[in-house]
């Protein structure tokens, strides 16, 4: 853990909780994630519009893709990659 920067407050979260249960509604694993209120960041500050970006793709481009992958017959592959950000820099880890 780092102090925070002179005149910077800390981005709120909460807890989230959940259950995951089975096709009898029996209790199969409790999940609890922390989620970060993102609404509180303030553009400059917290994040920069210039290098902050969270890729996400339309469904239509998904579909216009396989369309494509079918009619020519290409080869289609995915790649999950996960990442986290450590101490200002990117880490990825792929899958």
């Amino acid at each position: 853990m780092e102090d925070l920067p002179v005149g910077r407050e800390p981005i709120r979260c909460c807890w989230v909780f959940d259950k995951k249960r089975d096709k009898h509604r029996n209790v199969v694993k409790y999940n609890a994630r922390l989620v970060a209120h993102g609404f509180s960041q303030k553009p400059g500050t917290d994040f920069s519009h210039n290098s902050t970006f969270a890729p996400v793709m339309h469904f239509k481009t998904l579909c216009t893709m396989l369309a494509l992958v079918a009619v020519n017959k290409w080869d289609m592959h995915q790649l999950d990659v996960k990442s986290a950000y450590l101490n200002g820099k990117l880490m990825r880890k792929f899958i």
